[in-house]
This record gives C-alpha cells, structure tokens and sequence, in this order.
C-alpha cells in the first residue's frame, strides 16, 4: 500500500501543479500532515439533495486513503449528527468537515502570513488545518475556536495523534479570543455574511482577515481586509 508520506507529496504536488498556492512553505506543510489522521472512518458524500454516509470498512483502504488523499472537502457532520452514526442518507447542513487542501494552504497565503506569525483561526473542525498552520508557524503561535465541544475534542485528539499542541479554545467563534490578541492575522475556515467587530480589534494594525463571505442565493466569495489604525 502506498504511504502516507507518498500520498502527502503527491496531494502537494496536485495542488502546485494546479497553480492553486504559490508559496512553498504551504506547500511543505502540506506535505509533513497526514490528512488522515485527521479524518474519521466515516464521512458523508453528497447524493443529490443528500447526503450519503462512506465508511472505510466498505470502500476498503486504498480506495479509503485515495478519498482521504484527494483535493476535495469531506463533510463529517451534519446538523451535529456525526457520519459514524448515521444509519443511512442525511438531508441536512453540513455543520463540520475537513475542507479541501488546496483551499486550507490557499486561506493563509492569502493573509499572507509569514513565519512567526501568530494566528488566530476561527473554526477548528478535525483539526487539518490548524495543523497545517501549526507545521509552519510553531504551535505556540496558533489559536484555533471551535464551537462544538464534541467537535473540538476530536480536533483536540487527532492533533496530540500528529504531535501538535496549539492553543485549542471551545467558544462562540464569532467572538475570535481575546487572550491571544493582538493576532497578525484571523483565518475563518467557516462562511459568514458579515465580518464580526470583535474580530476587527483583535488583529492587530496592518494585520488581515481572510474569510468567507456568504450572500443570497448561495453566493460566496472569498475575502481579504486589512486593518489599517
């Protein structure tokens, strides 16, 4: 079976070749984090207006690492509803998933961050991206919210697992953390319709947020601001 650190290069190189991050410390940290120990043995794939759970017992696991290994975001609960405890199709919202690489290295280039930065990203999910942040930046240097306290704990365990130790914070997201502040950047890995004032004060001047927008109709965009004083 093909390696964990062949699959990690392999994914790194997908994404350098599609020209999607630029910047090759990302790309390197990409390729140091096993994804998949970040992902359960079971996620959710959409089916339609559903979605369907995957397990690895039934793909098997080359097929499983493949999927794991893949440029695409894998949604791992819906609705606080876990895909290991779905007994069949889900119709509901995706409330947590392991976005895809190429957008998890592409969020902090676009903020810019730079070694020694500190960071604060709002929105832990299973931990891959805090991860990929920590490779580079030191984990004394990243602080990552997440509002579901089932959702941090595995976050928090897949990450003691990779042998990383950020500074894990269960809370509103919303409302960054001021402890850490004043952050040289603020990453949100989930959508929203309008930029929180907290997190406003909270990086510092010259710093960046870089998140998604959320609209009408299922409209996003991706974003960057920069705080001036």
């Amino acid at each position: 079976m093909t390696s964990s650190a062949t699959l990690c290069r392999e994914l790194a190189r997908q994404i350098a070749e599609h020209g999607l991050v630029t910047d090759p410390a990302w790309l390197v940290a990409v390729e140091a984090v096993p994804r998949e120990l970040f992902l359960p043995d079971a996620m959710f794939h959409p089916d339609g207006t559903r979605w369907e759970p995957v397990r690895r017992e039934q793909l098997g696991d080359k097929a499983w690492l493949r999927a794991v290994y893949a440029d695409t975001s894998w949604a791992t609960q819906l609705d606080g509803i876990d895909a290991q405890e779905a007994p069949g199709p889900v119709s509901e919202r995706p409330t947590s998933s392991s976005t895809l690489p190429s957008l998890v290295a592409r969020m902090p280039e676009l903020a810019e961050v730079q070694d020694g930065d500190v960071v604060l990203e709002i929105g832990t999910g299973t931990g891959y991206s805090t991860a990929v942040l920590c490779h580079r930046l030191g984990a004394e240097n990243g602080y990552s919210v997440e509002y579901d306290e089932k959702v941090a704990a595995a976050a928090a365990r897949h990450l003691r697992d990779a042998g990383c130790s950020p500074r894990l914070v269960v809370g509103d997201g919303l409302l960054g953390h001021q402890d850490g502040a004043y952050y040289d950047a603020a990453i949100a890995t989930c959508a929203v319709r309008t930029i929180p004032p907290l997190w406003l004060w909270q990086v510092r001047d010259g710093g960046s947020i870089a998140t998604t927008v959320s609209g009408w109709m299922l409209g996003s965009g991706l974003i960057r601001l920069v705080l001036d004083e």
